[in-house]
């Protein structure tokens, strides 16, 4: 009548039951399979590993037997357990090492009952399942997976035939597990995740990382400790390794810290990995003093921000910085994708690095370099010709260096200056940024007339960018002159000025013409000296036919001698009564 009811209890119970190693699927490296036959199971006894049941643990007790269960047998045979070590950590797999079985359903189950099998907590057959196999194999290997195993003493008991009879038993400890966290719970694809680990305990104890939220295995990415897949010779108790997210979809992820090689792990934690955040460029090459387009993606915080240095491995030291808006000011809100634009003005030829930084720190998102070429300084003038004492606008553009310079000379080469300038515009050289373009002005006050050269002159020195030249000439004296007019008579005006050798000057004198009429006769020869000069200097007089009250006068120093006092005298015949005003103007050629 026992066994009976012994029988009853089993049937209920038996559907609840589960293997002792409840282990993960099998596990691979990166692009491939990570498979039972990589770790030591395998060298030990290949032949007696089969695919594991996946249900959830249960207890063997001493109900659990089937219909047909003796309560006792006979081991007539020597059998044996041997475990590979008597002290696990928490979550490590103990090897058991077995010998005589007889039956199909002989069995393992863990306790803490030093004297019978009863009361499981894990059990299986000696195939890793609850479900027997059909045909014994006398000697191998199983596994037991301790990560549902509090820290404790345990027993091992190998029974015969499905009953509590016990052929042998083996005892073991179980340590706390050895602990791992991660450095960041969210992170972006393409950052590095740091897992830091406390308690390996072998040399092969190892990091999964997949989908699966409750088993290691089926690896996506897998590591010893070592971050390498080849295991140290050594173990490694605590330290950190590296998770590198570039291969990783958007998605979660969990780490699994596993034991020697197996799928029974230590600890668990999980990430979660969002889209890449980019930056792209719109060139990579750019001549000094162009703009840079830089497109960017995924913007995180409001303090995201940019960095140009020239250090290839780290942000930080910036040459150019700003906020996703392209300001020294964060934004109030994210703008996820758009475009800053930088200028190249302040930076010397060289290679550049752009870092996409995240919220006001140095960590980065995203990198990028890029080449800074010298450009081709140029250089115009407003004007060519100007009077004594106008303004000649000198535009440059391309500079390169702080010291870069203007030099005005009558040479045929930059130096010898008359007057020299730099790019500021001063004699005191910039000393933060290369002014790349703009514009220097050049007053002509102290010049005398001539033809002069522009140089726009390298860093201090006399190599020259670009040449241009202008020439200054004198200015003829003007203003408003009264007249009064009588009926028949004459007004002869006199136009008294100073003459450089061989120096033409070109007058226009304007009048009213209903009071004043030209003297035809005395056109073409009225100019002479005022002291001493014993040479004609005026070419002659000639009447603008366009303009009814308006001649030009133009005069001519044909000798050598500069600053000659030269007076024009021109008759003009009275035709009406009264006051009249004439005005003279003009340039010197």
């Amino acid at each position: 009548m026992k066994r009976k009811i012994v029988a009853i209890i089993l049937a209920m119970s038996m559907v609840l039951s589960v293997p002792i190693g409840a282990y993960g699927e099998e596990s691979g490296q990166v692009g491939s399979i990570k498979t039972e036959t990589e770790g030591s199971v395998d060298s030990q006894n290949s032949d007696n590993q089969t695919e594991v049941d996946q249900k959830t643990p249960a207890v063997k007790d001493e109900s659990s037997t089937s219909s047909t269960l003796a309560v006792s047998a006979v081991n007539t045979t020597t059998s044996t357990i041997t475990l590979d070590k008597s002290t696990y950590a928490k979550g490590e797999t103990i090897i058991v090492n077995y010998t005589g079985a007889q039956n199909t359903k002989d069995w393992l189950g863990v306790n803490q009952d030093a004297n019978t099998a009863g009361d499981s907590i894990l059990w299986s057959y000696l195939n890793e399942s609850c479900t027997a196999p059909s045909t014994v194999v006398a000697n191998g290997t199983t596994r037991i997976n301790t990560t549902s195993l509090e820290p404790g003493t345990y027993y091992i008991h190998y029974s015969i035939n499905d009953t509590y009879t016990d052929y042998a038993s083996a005892s073991f400890t179980i340590t706390a597990a050895g602990t791992m966290s991660l450095n960041k719970t969210t992170c972006t694809k393409g950052d590095t995740i740091i897992a830091t680990f406390t308690g390996a305990q072998n040399a092969k104890d190892w990091i999964c990382v997949n989908q699966d939220a409750n088993a290691a295995g089926h690896s996506i990415l897998w590591s010893y400790l070592n971050n390498s897949t080849s295991a140290p010779s050594t173990v490694q108790a605590d330290g950190t390794t590296t998770i590198d997210t570039s291969s990783l979809a958007v998605g979660t992820y969990y780490v699994y810290y596993c034991s020697n090689d197996l799928f029974g792990y230590y600890a668990k934690a999980s990430f979660t990995v969002t889209p890449a955040t980019t930056i792209t460029l719109d060139k990579t090459t750019y001549a000094r003093g162009e703009t840079i387009s830089i497109n960017y993606t995924n913007a995180q915080n409001v303090k995201d921000w940019i960095c140009i240095n020239q250090d290839a491995n780290n942000a930080g030291n910036s040459l150019i910085w700003c906020y996703m808006n392209g300001n020294y000011t964060a934004p109030t809100s994210v703008t996820t994708n758009s475009t800053v634009k930088i200028s190249t003005t302040s930076l010397a030829p060289g290679t550049y690095y752009i870092y996409y930084c995240k919220n006001d720190g140095f960590d980065c998102y995203a990198k990028a370099s890029f080449t800074v070429t010298a450009a081709n300084p140029t250089m115009t003038l407003n004007k060519t010709t100007c009077v004594k004492g106008d303004t000649i606008s000198v535009s440059f553009s391309g500079a390169q260096y702080l010291k870069d310079w203007i030099c005005v000379n009558q040479k045929t080469t930059a130096g010898n200056s008359i007057l020299w300038y730099y790019l500021n515009g001063t004699t005191t050289a910039p000393d933060t940024f290369v002014i790349t373009n703009g514009t220097i002005a050049i007053n002509t006050s102290t010049l005398s007339p001539g033809t002069y050269n522009v140089y726009f002159c390298k860093d201090g020195g006399y190599t020259s960018y670009a040449k241009a030249s202008f020439t200054v000439t004198e200015s003829v004296p003007g203003g408003s002159y009264t007249v009064t007019s009588v009926p028949g008579e004459y007004v002869d005006v006199a136009i008294i000025d100073s003459f450089d050798a061989n120096v033409s000057k070109v007058y226009t004198l304007t009048y009213d013409s209903n009071v004043l009429s030209l003297d035809d006769a005395y056109l073409g020869t009225l100019t002479k000296e005022a002291v001493g000069f014993t040479g004609p200097l005026a070419d002659g007089l000639s009447v603008n036919e366009n303009i009814v009250g308006s001649i030009k006068i133009t005069c001519k120093n044909t000798s050598t001698i500069s600053k000659r006092q030269v007076v024009t005298i021109i008759r003009f015949y009275c035709k009406g009564q009264g006051t009249t005003t004439m005005q003279l103007g003009g340039v010197t050629q």
